[in-house]
């Protein structure tokens, strides 16, 4: 098995791995937490779909999905910015801010960007391998 399927395959191990750990933690008098199952995370394994189908049938991955993979982890870097959380009612209002993700977030990230470096390995040997046949390759 190629090193870039080895490197989208443990990406989703680790994307897998990063709903079940903490994804929102605050820290104040007591402890509270949720996890990527808890947030609903287990949609955003879909970005992973389709380069998991492309490593267990051995096709070519098409470069014009990366830009979506860069895209959600933008959005995740603004998700991770931080959080306001407003206590109180109307008349005791209090605002309270945080940096609020957690370490199964952090994972998650990291999943991305090994994401990325697999499909980058996998576009990098079919282009070194015959440029022109890895360009048709990515427009059809």
């Amino acid at each position: 098995m190629k090193i870039s399927h080895q490197v989208i395959i443990l990406s989703f191990i680790l994307a897998v791995i990063s709903l079940f750990l903490p994804w929102m933690e605050l820290f104040s008098s007591e402890f509270f937490y949720r996890s990527g199952l808890d947030e609903q995370a287990y949609f955003y394994l879909l970005i992973f779909a389709y380069p998991l189908y492309c490593v267990i049938k051995k096709k070519a991955i098409h470069l014009l999905y990366l830009p979506i993979i860069i895209f959600h982890m933008f959005a995740l870097s603004e998700f991770m910015d931080t959080r306001k959380y407003r206590i109180g009612d109307d008349d005791t209002l209090i605002t309270y801010v945080y940096n609020l993700f957690g370490t199964g977030l952090i994972l998650y990230g990291i999943s991305l960007i090994l994401l990325v470096v697999g499909m980058g390995l996998q576009a990098k040997k079919d282009v070194m391998k015959d440029p022109l046949l890895a360009l048709n390759k990515m427009t059809k």
